[in-house]
């Protein structure tokens, strides 16, 4: 029977989870503190003021230069059939710098965040000729993921007449229809991860023994978006804006990723003496050995509907859907093959909310109440492991919101999101973890008549 062992040390590690021990550990949400708000509603998802790394073509829609960088905290409460253990850690999510250049829509972006992260510690003990053995099984480490990005957007353009507050028309401008944007990450995955395996007897006249495997992991990868914007209805009565509708339609692909593998691998025999280890043999040692991990391909999709109102409210609300094909996951060495067939598909579906009472008007004739955007959102995803015929679902409902920093008389903002959710249960062999995740952004502008990276021409 498995056993949690509490080690609140590993807080500072990033993860502390039993699933963390397969594959290359639990992947990390990779979104943005505001996209959590929204159950994980990222694919579609478009805004000006802020980098949406999940879809690399949304690039295209930003306004200003911006640098964004945001801390993940979360809470688990894990507990089995026999007893729990609460666990609490903090660690970086995301630093990310975008800007746009040129005259058409073109943007540059750069980046680090974590993919997966592993972090366990587990115990099960058994009764065998030679009295009680405990098997134990300890890992650390993760896998990063830094990037650079570039998109295009190209712009579909309409006329659209002006009216003064009487009615009359006085111009004629162009007015942006349809935006369609593509964009791409150039990533480069760097890590190590580092996994325990041993056993412990409990009569002295047995060696025990310890066998480690610390793999180190390199190579590029890729990700691919698309995204579509078009305006399905603008009504106007003179200048006063009755009702607009927007569609948002995002879609991306990830392919196969081929990771160099360096493993060394360690094997030990030792007696353990008034707690203390004392070393009697090495067993095995194996250093520099090359192999491959394949991390496989994953899509996901996404819509959104954005809504305003003739009271300047604005409602977005939207569906996303993402898909990796984990069962394609493997591990290659001395031309051997090997696979894990607990690891199967995963595959998530996000629903989300925003809401904003005052979209466009002057934000700083408004209350703080009235101009900051509000979120709300849920998500529900099976996980790439399979424990006993059973695949590891999770749950969670997300609340978030969005305060602008108008005293700064930018775009800049702090993004805030939060989720509950559960993963796993109680069942035989597996353990329940209910958390609370709480991620925070600050994003950061320039001034709109000190730009950045612009040439001073008077003193």
């Amino acid at each position: 029977m498995a056993v949690i062992v509490p080690l609140s040390t590993w807080a500072q590690s990033g993860e502390y989870s039993p699933y963390s021990r397969f594959g290359i550990g639990t992947i990390q949400p990779g979104i943005m503190s505001n996209h959590l708000g929204m159950g994980g509603l990222s694919t579609p998802i478009n805004d000006p003021y802020s980098i949406n790394v999940s879809n690399p073509a949304t690039y295209a829609s930003l306004i200003y230069p911006t640098f964004q960088i945001g801390i993940r905290s979360q809470f688990v409460t894990q507990s089995n059939e026999t007893q729990s253990q609460k666990l609490n850690f903090s660690s970086l999510n995301n630093f990310n710098f975008a800007f746009p250049f040129g005259k058409s829509r073109w943007v540059l972006g750069f980046g680090v965040m974590p993919y997966s992260r592993i972090g366990y510690n587990l115990v099960s003990s058994d009764s065998t000729e030679a009295g009680m053995v405990d098997f134990r099984y300890t890992g650390e480490g993760g896998l990063n993921k830094s990037y650079i990005g570039i998109a295009k957007g190209i712009e579909i353009k309409q006329s659209e007449i002006i009216y003064d507050t009487t009615g009359t028309p006085i111009d004629t401008v162009k007015k942006v229809k349809h935006l369609i944007s593509i964009g791409a990450n150039f990533d480069y995955f760097f890590g190590s991860l580092s996994r325990i395996r041993e056993v412990e007897f409990n009569s002295l006249d047995y060696l025990n023994s310890r066998f480690t495997n610390s793999t180190k992991l390199q190579n590029p990868g890729a990700d691919i978006g698309l995204h579509y914007f078009t305006n399905l209805i603008d009504k106007k009565v003179g200048a006063e804006l009755k009702k607009r509708v927007n569609l948002r339609v995002g879609l991306t692909f990830s392919p196969e990723i081929n990771l160099k593998s360096t493993i060394t691998e360690l094997g030990i025999t030792y007696r353990s003496t008034n707690g203390s280890d004392r070393l009697v043999d090495t067993s095995y040692f194996a250093e520099g050995l090359n192999a491959r991990t394949y991390i496989p391909k994953n899509f996901s999709a996404g819509i959104a509907l954005e809504i305003i109102n003739s009271k300047d409210n604005n409602l977005t609300f939207g569906l996303d859907y993402k898909f990796q094909q984990w069962s394609k996951y493997r591990v290659q060495l001395n031309g051997v093959t090997e696979t894990d067939p607990l690891i199967k598909d995963a595959s998530q579906i996000s629903a989300g909310l925003e809401y904003s009472p005052k979209y466009l008007v002057n934000k700083a004739n408004q209350s703080l109440v009235q101009v900051m955007k509000y979120r709300v959102g849920y998500r529900m995803a099976s996980s790439y492991l399979e424990i006993n015929g059973k695949q590891l679902s999770e749950t969670a409902i997300t609340a978030g919101f969005t305060l602008p920093l108008t005293v700064s008389k930018s775009a800049s903002r702090i993004n805030f999101g939060m989720e509950f959710g559960t993963r796993g249960d109680k069942s035989p062999g597996f353990v329940e973890e209910r958390f609370i995740n709480f991620q925070l952004g600050i994003v950061m502008t320039p001034y709109f008549r000190t730009p950045w990276f612009v040439k001073t021409h008077y003193d």
